[in-house]
């Protein structure tokens, strides 16, 4: 049976995904971690996404990875994370960004369903997170995401379909009803694993 939230991730699972993932994981696996982060990152850039000022959210993004990279190409933009465990997501992030992100303890359910910004979300970031929730859940979490908190761009790297290890878990959703209300900008496969997509959207 599959095992999801806190009993699939405890927080020593952030040493092996944070900046510095070798705490954890091994030189392989952190490169290739890094390239996926470097990869979204390009992506973003390519398409002029990263501009002053802008609110980026990124779900599930534990140590912020991600962020990192996008701050180290424009450090003039406000970046939010939520995950289930702040003291060991905050632990393995790099240094010089622990007073720089807004960090939620909290799932992401419970963040999109009690929980609605005072701000505007410019960009709404899943990567390799969605994959490890429920069915259920991700249905609602995508429901909120696109009725309630409207991000003006949203970039998913998740599992493709003929991919998903239900027992894992890493699960595919339907990501396409969100196609109601967002045009897909860019669509590609991820260069390391062909086994994820690459979306991003922009709102219509």
């Amino acid at each position: 049976m599959a095992v999801f939230g806190k009993n699939r991730f405890p927080s020593k699972y952030q040493d092996g995904i944070g900046w510095d993932c070798t705490k954890g994981s091994s030189q392989k696996i952190s490169d290739q971690l890094h390239r996926n982060s470097q990869e979204l990152c390009a992506i973003l850039e390519k398409n002029n996404i990263l501009k002053d000022e802008m609110n980026v959210f990124e779900i599930g993004a534990g140590p912020a990875r991600n962020l990192t990279y996008l701050y180290d190409s424009n450090n003039n933009i406000n970046l939010f994370v939520n995950d289930l465990h702040r003291e060991s997501s905050i632990e393995n992030m790099r240094t010089d960004m622990k007073d720089i992100i807004n960090f939620y303890e909290i799932d992401t359910l419970s963040l999109m369903e009690n929980y609605k910004p005072e701000f505007h979300v410019d960009l709404m970031i899943a990567s390799d997170h969605l994959m490890h929730v429920e069915y259920e859940s991700v249905d609602r979490i995508l429901k909120k995401m696109m009725n309630d908190w409207k991000p003006t761009h949203i970039l998913f790297r998740e599992v493709k379909k003929e991919f998903e290890t239900p027992n894992h878990p890493r699960l595919f959703h339907d990501y396409n009803q969100l196609l109601s209300k967002y045009e897909i900008v860019e669509e590609t496969e991820s260069g390391d694993f062909n086994e994820f997509f690459i979306w991003l959207l922009r709102i219509k």
